[in-house]
């Protein structure tokens, strides 16, 4: 059996680590934040990214953060270290389930209570991640081929409803209103700080090949995202795509191709809803995978249902409202996890590349 993953797997989990979820609540942010300079700020946000998913893959060097953490600072503290990783990835899982549950009580399910929505795709994350990394690699090799043909299916005809009036102003009249809105995007383009987390599992062992395949994974989210911004400012406005909580939503709801296709967000949200689901899993698989090599005891199983439980439950118990819900996303991990994730890689990285060179 293989328990391995080739790099163009890396490259896709990093893909699906960073892009369902930012397609469906970044556009809004950035809009309500930057208006019309929203196209402009996603642009600076992607190079920022790109920055910052090479830095942690040149901190990392090819490692895994649990062997990262144990080159750097030691057996011991090492595990410290990786304990406090997990608990910060865990409340990005938090921030996934809330996604999830905003998602699908808006567009799929409004009248099911979200504790039998939060147990269903409980389960189904962990039947997903019990085939291990070679097996949600596997699932990511088939949802990214059907999100370029969901692209290309939506990208071709959204293009014929761009109105050119839509693009006012053209260019930005303050730099602040750029500023404004490239650190939530930049948090979520940057997620190499979870992408390295699989990096032990991946059969090439070469640390600018291993480094590359996280750069492209974040460029081409960023690249997407960028397409997406620009799309919905051209079919919807400014103005409009900035009261709107799922901008990119409304976008796909004006695509008409016959009758067929006249609703095509019910071709769109289940395909989404999947990608969504298998984020959560690719994140529960970093977390669940470092708390067990923090504590050294346990099975990955049983991890796996511990981190799923651990986090669906303040997910549903701790936010009563939609807002609570978006508020946490961004502030925890914008203002939070993100940031300390970054550092422990980066600090860990030279660190360990100072005890090498001073032994």
């Amino acid at each position: 059996m293989n328990h391995h993953i080739s790099v163009r797997q890396l490259r896709s989990l990093q893909l699906m680590a960073i892009l369902p979820t930012t397609l469906v609540f970044i556009p809004g942010l950035m809009f309500s934040q930057s208006g019309a300079s929203a196209f402009y700020a996603v642009t600076v946000a992607g190079l920022c990214a790109w920055g910052i998913n090479y830095g942690i893959g040149w901190a990392s060097d090819g490692n895994s953060p649990s062997r990262l953490f144990h080159r750097a600072w030691g057996s011991a503290c090492g595990r410290w270290v990786t304990g406090l990783y997990a608990g910060s990835v865990m409340v990005g899982v938090i921030s996934i389930w809330n996604e999830l549950l905003i998602f699908v009580n808006a567009s799929v399910l409004p009248r099911t209570p979200e504790w039998a929505i939060g147990l269903l795709i409980g389960t189904v994350t962990v039947v997903l991640v019990d085939g291990g990394i070679p097996g949600v690699a596997r699932v990511t090799d088939l949802l990214v081929l059907g999100t370029i043909l969901l692209g290309v299916i939506v990208i071709v005809p959204a293009l014929g409803n761009i109105r050119w009036n839509h693009f006012v102003p053209l260019y930005p009249t303050k730099l602040q209103s750029i500023g404004a809105g490239i650190w939530v995007p930049i948090s979520f383009l940057g997620e190499s700080v979870v992408g390295v987390g699989f990096l032990s599992a991946v059969r090439e062992r070469h640390p600018a090949r291993l480094r590359a395949a996280l750069v492209a994974g974040g460029a081409l989210s960023a690249g997407v995202l960028a397409i997406v911004i620009f799309i919905v400012w051209g079919t919807l406005g400014a103005g409009y795509a900035a009261v709107l909580p799922y901008p990119f939503m409304e976008t796909i709801r004006n695509i008409r191709w016959g009758e067929l296709l006249s609703r095509f967000d019910l071709l769109f949200v289940p395909l989404w809803l999947g990608l969504i689901a298998l984020k959560l899993a690719i994140w529960v698989i970093v977390a669940a995978h470092a708390s067990r090599r923090a504590v050294r005891m346990g099975k990955a199983r049983l991890w796996y249902i511990a981190v799923v439980g651990a986090t669906l439950i303040p997910a549903l118990m701790g936010f009563p409202t939609v807002s609570g819900r978006i508020a946490f996303l961004k502030h925890t991990w914008s203002d939070g996890a993100f940031p300390l994730l970054g550092t422990l890689i980066a600090v860990s990285g030279i660190a360990s590349r100072w005890r090498r060179v001073g032994t």
